[in-house]
């Protein structure tokens, strides 16, 4: 989950007009008990009137599909957050080369595979996917 208070709420009258209808803040936070992906969307063709926006936050895998979709095609690069829980381990942001679904008992299930080829699950605590789940590759970096 994103997280924000007032007090992070962009102060310059200018660059909250640039950014409306949006509210803009000078920083978020990101909970530890969610993952967070950073989609990157390179436009080649941004028009001068649109909101230059070209880097997204999300919390969810369905996020992630969500924003892709509504993005032009084949220009977005996600990547995913590995909050490490030890003080001394470092956060790493890995490239994602598809997300994938699979069903468990009924419940839609997400992972996603690196471009290095390592499967991880969105959420830490979900169901592993094995050899009888059918996956469906919802987003892919080659579409």
């Amino acid at each position: 989950m994103l997280l924000t208070q007032t007090t992070w709420e962009e102060k310059n009258p200018v660059r909250r007009q640039l950014f409306s209808p949006y509210t803009a803040f000078r920083c978020v936070a990101v909970s530890s008990e969610s993952p967070c992906f950073l989609i990157q969307h390179t436009r080649e063709d941004i028009e001068e009137d649109s909101l230059p926006v070209g880097t997204y936050l999300v919390t969810k895998a369905e996020d992630v599909l969500e924003v892709v979709e509504q993005l032009e095609a084949g220009c977005s690069r996600v990547y995913a957050f590995q909050m490490q829980p030890m003080e001394d381990e470092r956060c790493v942001m890995n490239a994602i080369a598809d997300i994938r679904s699979y069903c468990e008992d009924g419940v839609t299930w997400f992972s996603y595979v690196t471009t290095d080829g390592t499967i991880a699950p969105c959420l830490p605590w979900q169901p592993r996917a094995s050899s009888n789940h059918q996956l469906k590759v919802e987003w892919s970096l080659k579409l």
